[in-house]
């Protein structure tokens, strides 16, 4: 397993969301793995000594949660670091990584007065090389005001301007929201509610503003347990969102996939997994008109918890799966597909130290590891 040196930045601890979710599933799945050699020199799969991806030291509870091609065939990394146990919010890493998984720079970006806590939804690297990413902010002291800011940076990973986004739709209760998208539209469509929610009873809902920010409608997806993360907009302009159904800190909850239409009307619900927790976190459509979407399992693979990677028809049923991690805990966060057919992974390892490390996965097309 090759992990690069780790960046002694900052002093952080918990996250929120991503971070209550990762510390759900890996207790579920039995805690942290032992720590292991930091210079291993593989990624495996249970089934293969193929490599498949490369850890970077992070911060403390650092995680990897968005990633994207670079123009030179390389990738950006964006992190969640946590920012004190008294306020549930992070600052953003920033990595730049070339195409044989060096790691050529890392930033840590804070934001005066605010502190970013998840994404907002765009993460570019412009024609002149400039990083574009946008994010959703709230007050430290208060943490009652959700602001977006947009970000700009260099190619060596300084900052350039930062900026709050006037007049752009700020997801209303930040506790409430996990996920916002623009349609092809120009709408807005926001995943709200789940057991991730911390303090709140909510049962999860898809809703949607106009492109002029009024409310449209709103539609309830499940039950107060369940739990949804990721949301992509379909060839129909319908949504396929990923998630989880039941409650994680239970005896099981099962990945979870719905298709809406654009109304967003439930047309199939499914879930995947075993015995054991299993969840659902990014989710793509294929070329093939399917789906694939990542996670966590503890029902397959290793057993401490492992990226679970499920491709599936488009009608929801399953055609293949992948398992990918050693001893330790891994879990993965996004999915995004290349040009060249290959599938990105960005996600976390954990140690018995507690620690979590930024996880980066390439598979072909199939799911099988892709580094050579």
């Amino acid at each position: 397993m090759i992990r690069q040196d780790k960046f002694k930045v900052l002093s952080l601890k918990h996250i929120l969301l991503i971070s209550l979710m990762t510390s759900l599933i890996i207790s579920s799945c039995g805690g942290c793995g032992e720590i292991s050699d930091k210079t291993t020199p593989l990624l495996t799969t249970p089934e293969s000594e193929t490599q498949c991806g490369w850890i970077y030291r992070g911060t403390e509870q650092e995680r990897g949660v968005v990633v994207i091609v670079s123009r030179d065939n390389g990738y950006i990394i964006v992190s969640k670091i946590p920012f004190s146990d008294e306020c549930d919010c992070n600052y953003l890493g920033v990595s730049k990584i070339d195409g044989k998984g060096d790691l050529v720079w890392k930033k840590i970006i804070e934001i005066e007065t605010y502190c970013p806590t998840t994404l907002h939804g765009t993460v570019i690297e412009r024609n002149d090389g400039t990083i574009y990413l946008t994010t959703l902010c709230v007050d430290p002291n208060t943490q009652e005001e959700c602001v977006p800011y947009e970000i700009v940076m260099d190619q060596q990973g300084n900052i350039i301007s930062t900026a709050r986004i006037e007049g752009s739709l700020a997801l209303v209760d930040y506790g409430d929201a996990n996920y916002q998208i623009r349609t092809t539209e120009g709408e807005y469509i926001s995943l709200r509610g789940s057991t991730m929610s911390p303090g709140l009873e909510l049962c999860p809902m898809i809703i949607k503003h106009d492109i002029n920010k009024y409310f449209q409608w709103q539609k309830v997806l499940g039950e107060a347990d369940d739990g949804f993360y990721g949301i992509k907009q379909t060839s129909d302009n319908g949504y396929i969102i990923a998630g989880q159904s039941g409650n994680l800190t239970g005896d099981h909850a099962d990945a979870c996939l719905i298709k809406t239409d654009m109304n967003g009307e439930i047309e199939w619900r499914k879930n995947y997994g075993g015995e054991k927790n299993d969840i659902a976190t990014s989710v793509i459509i294929a070329p093939d008109g399917g789906y694939i979407f990542v996670g966590w399992t503890c029902s397959y693979g290793n057993g401490s918890g492992d990226v679970y990677m499920v491709k599936i028809d488009e009608s929801g049923n399953e055609e293949w799966s992948r398992t990918f991690g050693d001893s330790n805990s891994e879990g993965g966060f996004y999915i995004l597909r290349k040009t060249n057919g290959q599938y990105v992974i960005a996600g976390s390892t954990c140690a018995a130290d507690g620690d979590n490390d930024i996880l980066l996965i390439i598979t072909d097309s199939e799911g099988n590891c892709a580094i050579e």
